[in-house]
């Protein structure tokens, strides 16, 4: 038994899907996310749907999630009742279409609103917990596990999801996400809140960062440190077949380690003249990006294993 790994197709949104499928699955990789671009992925569309479910059959990839997409106005949080009914249906649509699709969970911004001042932050916690009860419910309907992710460090965005992760604690149908690279950003203790967050970890966005901005880098090419995080999602048993249960993926799926690195966002900071600290000079070859990617998720995988606690 060994932990699958995966990558967003965030790694390179200048392919169409079904090259990048394919070149997901030569470079050693069994699971993918699909991004927050959902006319890439198309399943928007009742023919998108079952066209992306041949090209994933063809690929012999799983999916594991879907990301919902983020703009500012799709906000569980939001304390507009207009904006949070459009926010939930939305995300029941997507939940729905990730069950068709065959994934297991939803990696869920609770809200993307860069701009709300502190005062609010309790009220929106309380509303977000309404959104994610009725979304829950149906997930687990479905079979589908909704994920919460942690937001950077310097965004407004994590202030309420910090708010909200008390709240949905023990929530049927809702799971976390955890993203390294976003505890890391701003944040030197950033290993206390993968310690706090990690019981409930179902599914990961796993890049680096060298501290300062939401670089979606190789992990290991960055500041994170990625075996002190492995070692503490091991010892909480990640990655293990799931027993099933309100807050688990369902019974027999196993989290996987997935990849949320972007070359397409490295080649688009490169073209604007905007490296960030850590950028290479040069754009790799997107073959070449995907095999670094494999052999580093393997390493982290390799290290939640060992981590796993001795079962009788």
């Amino acid at each position: 038994m060994s932990i699958p790994i995966g990558i967003s197709t965030l790694v390179d949104l200048d392919l169409s899907m079904p090259e990048l499928l394919d070149r997901i699955a030569s470079a050693g990789f069994s699971h993918v996310g699909l991004s927050h671009d959902v006319a890439h992925a198309g399943y928007q569309r009742p023919a998108g749907r079952r066209q992306l479910a041949r090209w994933l059959q063809q690929s012999r990839l799983e999916l594991d999630y879907i990301h919902p997409p983020i703009t500012p106005y799709i906000d569980l949080c939001s304390l507009d009742e207009g904006v949070r009914a459009y926010s939930i249906a939305l995300h029941e649509f997507i939940i729905r279409a990730c069950a068709e699709l065959g994934g297991q969970a939803l990696t869920v911004h609770a809200n993307n609103d860069l701009l709300s001042p502190p005062e609010e932050d309790s009220a929106r916690a309380a509303a977000g917990r309404e959104s994610l009860a009725r979304l829950g419910e149906l997930g687990l309907r479905e079979g589908v596990l909704l994920c919460v992710e942690n937001q950077p460090g310097n965004m407004a965005s994590q202030r309420i999801t910090a708010a909200l992760l008390p709240l949905i604690a023990d929530l049927p149908g809702v799971a976390l996400t955890l993203d390294p690279n976003h505890a890391r950003i701003d944040n030197e203790d950033y290993l206390s809140l993968v310690e706090c967050m990690a019981p409930a970890v179902r599914a990961t966005h796993f890049s680096d960062t060298m501290g300062a901005h939401d670089s979606h880098q190789i992990p290991g090419e960055g500041v994170v440190d990625f075996a002190a995080v492995g070692r503490l999602l091991g010892s909480q048993g990640f990655g293990r077949p799931s027993p099933g249960g309100p807050r688990e993926l369902p019974a027999g799926r196993q989290g996987v380690l997935n990849l949320e690195s972007s070359l397409w966002m490295l080649r688009r900071r490169l073209a604007a003249g905007q490296p960030q600290p850590g950028d290479p000079e040069s754009v790799p070859t997107t073959d070449e990006y995907l095999m670094r990617c494999a052999d580093s998720a393997r390493r982290i995988a390799l290290g939640i294993e060992a981590a796993w606690p001795v079962q009788a």
